[in-house]
């Protein structure tokens, strides 16, 4: 989207072109770099670097399990194949053959940052490379200036590719569609002036038309979605008990733990307020408000540190409960990775299953599974 925006003036690119791609950059994404800068005063947080306070060094992170050695290629390849053989063959191409400048710098920083810079890679990184490389295949066919000399260039065989490697009933959709359009653009571009005339009438009222049944079927689809069950799961035991929990809590104040999945947690019509309940600290204390008060030199041992769980007391606990409003609360039993830095029972939960189970009079257990236990919080 940025490479687009400085692609469409020829040249050196002006002020307002700037700007514009300026609010691209915020409006996709940009604005958690500038809230966490203003929030911790990292707006890379928690990793510290260049100088900048953080909760864990680059060496910690470097040393961790997801962390790709630079030199295993294979695993960037694979990542980058992630896209699709045709897609990645004619991003290639166009790189090679067409020069695209700026499409081809902003890939390499793009790769260079994911590869070089970023200790825990994954292929959703990579997804900005894959939109630049979108642009640089959309801008390349046809001459510089005016239309393609046919409204069916290579980039239809591109868009076949994609859809025979991932192929759903909505995705082929785009084939009808696309041609639908071309035809009426080129069947448009073909009519002499006088004859086009009328039908601007006309094309006006279907437009219109068009736009009142989109309006309607996207309020009845509105209406059957909010209705349905979300049915969210991940294939684990804990899919069980976010059913039930969507079945049976509905319009309350949630207090979880145990995950990082609150989400399956809000419910139809997103119903439920959910939260996170510090068991140490104040209620409204952050992973930075816990990373400034770790001893010097200010760093955890691990990436996967979880200060804000140091000092843990059931009176803090509750305390923090009654501030958020909570009368509910939803314990997962940890993952396995998690519980290597968090404490857990014999059962893999935890510290606060067992202070609920040994406080029955404010905790009421609702819901009980092998991966999960849901309570009722006893009003104040």
């Amino acid at each position: 989207m940025v490479a687009a925006a400085f692609a469409a003036k020829a040249g050196r690119p002006r002020l307002a072109t700037l700007a514009a791609a300026v609010v691209i950059v915020f409006a996709t994404g940009g604005f958690w770099y500038l809230r966490n800068a203003l929030v911790t005063g990292n707006p890379f947080y928690p990793v510290a670097t260049l100088g900048l306070p953080g909760l864990t060094d680059r060496a910690a992170l470097r040393a961790w399990i997801y962390h790709l050695p630079i030199g295993q290629i294979g695993a960037l390849g694979e990542m980058l194949g992630a896209a699709g053989f045709g897609f990645v063959i004619a991003a290639a191409a166009v790189i090679v053959w067409r020069r695209p400048l700026l499409e081809a710098g902003l890939l390499l920083a793009l790769v260079a940052i994911f590869w070089l810079w970023i200790p825990y890679q994954e292929s959703r990184f990579l997804f900005p490379a894959f939109g630049v490389a979108a642009v640089a295949i959309g801008r390349a066919p046809g001459p510089a200036t005016g239309p393609p000399a046919t409204p069916l260039d290579w980039r239809l065989g591109v868009v076949l590719i994609g859809l025979v490697e991932y192929s759903t009933p909505e995705r082929w959709l785009i084939v009808p569609v696309g041609a639908l359009g071309a035809v009426t653009a080129n069947g448009w571009r073909h009519l002499p002036v006088p004859a086009r005339r009328p039908l601007r009438s006309l094309l006006t009222v279907g437009l219109a038309g068009l736009a009142a049944a989109a309006g309607v079927t996207l309020a009845i689809g509105l209406d059957r979605y909010r209705a349905r069950d979300p049915g969210y799961a991940i294939g684990t035991g804990v899919d069980d008990a976010w059913a039930w929990f969507r079945v049976n809590v509905h319009g309350a104040r949630v207090a979880y733990t145990g995950t990082n999945l609150g989400f399956p947690l809000t419910g139809r019509e997103l119903a439920n307020r959910v939260t996170y309940v510090n068991v140490a600290g104040a209620p409204g204390d952050r992973l930075h408000d816990f990373g400034r008060r770790l001893p010097p030199p200010g760093r955890a041992a691990t990436p996967e540190s979880a200060p804000y769980r140091d000092g843990a007391s059931f009176d803090l606990w509750w305390r923090n409960l009654r501030a958020a409003g909570a009368d509910v609360l939803f314990v997962a039993a940890l993952d396995e990775i998690v519980a290597r830095n968090v404490a857990a029972d014999g059962d893999g939960f935890p510290v606060e299953r067992t202070w609920a189970d040994a406080h029955p009079a404010q905790f009421t257990l609702r819901y009980a599974s092998p991966d999960a236990r849901v309570y009722g919080i006893a009003p104040p």
